[in-house]
This record gives structure tokens, C-alpha cells and sequence, in this order.
């Protein structure tokens, strides 16, 4: 079963709703913490942005859905893109696209990455990319889903000691030096 918790984030992306027009400016206010990911990639790369746009594409169910408790009726929303997109005057130089779903085969499907795509368009042109997989205990366990919790929180957690360290006030990545994963046995 899904928490309280867990079931208020979904629904207040609106899913298992009908889908409105509403939804857009919903996800861009609950969301709106995202932008300041552009932001910062565009203070670290020297980008002078204008502003950061955000685009919000909603996906349906084509059959109702149960996802650990949580039920999404036939047609309701059951998954989303959103796209923060920094811009210089009107082209998009920098972009952030989070992809989320409650499953294969909704109206559309767009591809999944568990993890993040870095693509530089360039000389020369450049793609990273950095993927997750759950540990041997989270697919023993069952708990494949719990792959996210770490993956938000490493970043975090690794960079107590340069925050510490640091002086006093609002620092981001461009502020701190490299963040590092650390050993633990």
C-alpha cells in the first residue's frame, strides 16, 4: 500500500482526475522547486537566461489501474512530462525533463531513463549518462520502487560536510566544490 503521503503527491499532480486544463498551472506551482535547477546550471555554464519556461504534458490510463492501492480510473491521468526550459532570448539552451508514470501503455507512453541524460550540443557534441538499477537487497526485498529515496538524497547527504565547511548563507552546487559519493562499507 501507498502512504498518505504518497497518494497526496500523487493526487496533487491531479492524477487519477480527468484531465483539465487546470493540471498545467497546478504542476507549475507544486513543481515550480524544479526551475531552480536551471538556474543553477545556467549560473555554473556562465548561460545568461532570460527566463525558464515550463511545459506540462499529461498522460491517461486507457484502463483503470492499482497501483499499490492507489487507483487511477479509465481515462484519468496516470502519468506526466514536465519541462523546465531556460531560455535566451527564444531558443531553449538549457532543459530539464522529468518524466513520471504509473506504468507501461498510457496515452502517450514516452520513454523512461532511471537516471539523467547530460547532452551538449556543440563542438564537439557531448552525451552522458548516469543510470539507476536497484541494489541486489531492494530486488530481494521487493522494494524496487525505494530505488528513488536514495537517489534524492545522496546528492544532499554528500554535501553536509562542503555546506558546513562553507560560510554562512544560501549556497547552491555552484557555490560548493565537487560533491562527491564517499566509501561506506
Amino acid at each position: 500500500m501507498l502512504s498518505n503521503h504518497a497518494i497526496a503527491n500523487y493526487t496533487n499532480l491531479g492524477w487519477s482526475f480527468d484531465p483539465d486544463p487546470k493540471w498545467h498551472e497546478v504542476n507549475h506551482q507544486v513543481l515550480g522547486q524544479y526551475s531552480e535547477c536551471v538556474d543553477v546550471m545556467a549560473d555554473m555554464l556562465k548561460v545568461p537566461i532570460d527566463e525558464v519556461r515550463f511545459n506540462y504534458e499529461p498522460a491517461v490510463t486507457p484502463e483503470e489501474r492499482t497501483i499499490k492501492g492507489f487507483t487511477m480510473p479509465q481515462g484519468s491521468l496516470a502519468g506526466q512530462k514536465c519541462t523546465w526550459s531556460g531560455m535566451v532570448g527564444d531558443r531553449s539552451v538549457i532543459e530539464l525533463e522529468v518524466v513520471w508514470n504509473a506504468g507501461r501503455g498510457l496515452e502517450p507512453e514516452w520513454p523512461v531513463s532511471h537516471g539523467y541524460t547530460m547532452e551538449v550540443q556543440g563542438n564537439p557534441n557531448i552525451q552522458t549518462r548516469v543510470k539507476f538499477s536497484p541494489s541486489q537487497e531492494q530486488i530481494d526485498s521487493g522494494r524496487i520502487a525505494d530505488l528513488a529515496n536514495p537517489v534524492t538524497a545522496m546528492p544532499v547527504v554528500n554535501a553536509i560536510p562542503a555546506v558546513c565547511d562553507s560560510a554562512a548563507g544560501i549556497r547552491t552546487y555552484a557555490d560548493l566544490p565537487l560533491i562527491t559519493g564517499r566509501y561506506a562499507p
